[in-house]
């Protein structure tokens, strides 16, 4: 029971991960965006875009490091905080953790959830303004074309 426990832990490690490396790149994506064009509109939806990734991010993980440990408790840290309580101890993982399990899988889907929301809001809208800016078309997208070739 306590090995099932801590693998399904570490799977939402590894769920919230994927979600968070999702943010990571849409965001790296709307700021080379927001540099190489000169439209204040599309500059404008870029950036709205952008920051309600990093409000979600901020949520999922301590974005704020003031020391070298956490400054700040969000989903990363919870996740993290069960796993420790079930790994550390040699009986099995007790009612109140296994509920807290499920509590944090919510939190992870919910938050996965609201990442499909704001893509499915803002990632057309920013791609078509993108490709309405000529500086975004002569400067990134070959750049772009070249790096999924690559993959």
């Amino acid at each position: 029971m306590q090995y099932k426990t801590a693998m399904d832990i570490y799977a939402l490690h590894e769920q919230l991960a994927k979600v968070v490396d999702d943010i990571n790149g849409k965001q790296k994506m709307l700021k080379k965006g927001i540099d190489s064009t000169n439209d204040k509109k599309v500059k404008t939806l870029l950036t709205e875009y952008n920051d309600k990734l990093e409000n979600l991010r901020g949520e999922l993980l301590g974005t704020k490091q003031k020391s070298i440990f956490a400054d700040e408790e969000r989903l990363r840290e919870r996740i993290s905080e069960v796993y420790l309580a079930v790994t550390m101890q040699e009986a099995a993982p007790s009612n109140l953790q296994i509920q807290r399990i499920g509590v944090l899988q919510q939190e992870v889907n919910k938050a996965q959830q609201l990442n499909d929301i704001l893509t499915k809001t803002y990632y057309a809208k920013s791609q078509e303004a993108l490709d309405k800016s000529t500086a975004f078309k002569k400067e990134l997208q070959p750049k772009l074309k070249k790096e999924e070739i690559k993959k």
